[in-house]
């Protein structure tokens, strides 16, 4: 798979982010320990509550 730019870059970060919840495995994103969602809070790249509906 080849990353176009920096908003592809995103888009598939974000499905990565999401697939957990999409295969319902965890009711919210944060919900999923292995996530790299967690540093990407902790950094402040994204908020704490990034996909919950």
């Amino acid at each position: 798979m080849l990353i176009r730019d920096e908003i592809d870059l995103e888009r598939h970060i974000d499905y990565i982010h999401y697939n957990p919840v999409k295969h319902g495995w965890v009711k919210q994103p944060t919900d999923w320990p292995h996530s790299t969602l967690h540093a990407y809070i902790e950094r402040g790249i994204v908020a704490a509550d990034w996909g919950r509906s």
